[in-house]
């Protein structure tokens, strides 16, 4: 199993969301409900870059590029953070929460979502947005890749867009939970995997035709048996493997469980935790892991990170 190569637990309340940079290895940027967000360096020697108090709880950040950061907060707002220079501006705003964000590959933008019913595209070059879209549900998830951008919604559906056109989503896929969408991660162009606060996650392919559509499936996952009773978590988060392409789910058991979808078999969990986990990163070669955690009770989030072997989640298939 992986060793904790440290724990990050200089925190007032929960973990939102955790990145690590494009370049450096081991700098990590970490948003929070106690309205902080924090640039790290999460290697033993941990020290913190650069922290910012914003105006309300963070709810989603990432990366745009080496020296820019984004983040979404409770009360709407919309920053941009210049990494070289250590300062932040709100760039604009949404009518309620920023519930997601995401980076546009290929390009200098990103996106936000929110639970106003819309998502907005960004250009920090111009400090403006772009574009904005009406989608006359809460946004609650979204992931980019290649051309494909997915908004997962309430009411269960799912958005797809192509980033070239988004006048109107190309699909609209009806989810397979009965229960609300918790999060969604883009399989390269090729489809998308969402996850469910009941347990289930589900794996998804866009091209219509019967070959591929044969390769969607729904697994439960993040269950326990306690006295008899079947115990359902929420399934909080996703990532892929930046070199495997094995697929990481998070839950709130406390746990990430690692899957190759291929063969559609699980391969490992990791129980860091026994509170809830709320997001999980790679750095860009797959040699860290990042686990951060809510508060729950008495105690406030951490982030736990974890060092990796080079066959780590890799795939277990016979030749």
């Amino acid at each position: 199993m992986p060793s904790i190569l440290t724990r990050l637990n200089d925190f007032k309340d929960g973990i939102s969301s955790v990145n690590f940079s494009p370049i450096e290895k081991d700098h990590l940027l970490i948003g929070s409900w106690d309205n902080g967000l924090k640039l790290v360096k999460a290697a033993e020697e941990q020290r913190c870059l650069q922290s910012y108090t914003l105006s309300s709880p963070i709810l989603t950040s990432g990366y745009l590029n080496a020296t820019a950061a984004f983040a979404g907060s409770l009360d709407g707002l919309v920053y941009l953070v210049d990494i070289s220079s250590g300062t932040h501006l709100v760039i604009g705003k949404h009518g309620k929460g920023v519930s997601c964000t995401a980076a546009i590959q290929g390009s200098e933008c990103f996106m936000t979502g929110s639970w106003d019913q819309s998502f907005q595209l960004w250009d920090p070059r111009q400090r403006v947005a772009i574009d904005k879209k009406h989608v006359e549900k809460k946004v609650l998830a979204a992931s980019s890749a290649l051309n494909l951008l997915v908004l997962g919604c309430t009411e269960r559906e799912n958005l797809v867009y192509d980033i070239r056109n988004l006048k109107l989503p190309f699909q609209r896929r009806p989810s397979t939970f009965k229960y609300m969408t918790r999060d969604v991660c883009c399989i390269s162009g090729e489809g998308f995997v969402s996850s469910s606060i009941e347990g289930r996650t589900s794996i998804e392919y866009l091209n219509p035709s019967p070959e591929w559509q044969t390769k969607n499936f729904t697994f439960k996952c993040h269950r326990q048996i306690q006295k008899q009773h079947d115990i359902v978590y929420p399934v909080n988060a996703l990532t892929f493997h930046p070199v495997h392409q094995t697929l990481a789910t998070a839950g709130g058991d406390g746990s990430v469980a690692f899957w190759d979808i291929q063969v559609r078999k699980r391969l490992r969990v990791l129980y860091p935790s026994k509170t809830s986990i709320s997001s999980v990163a790679y750095n860009f070669d797959g040699s860290l892991l990042s686990v951060a955690t809510c508060a729950q009770d008495e105690a406030n989030g951490s982030v736990y990170i974890y060092a990796l072997e080079n066959d780590f989640a890799m795939p277990k298939r016979s030749a």
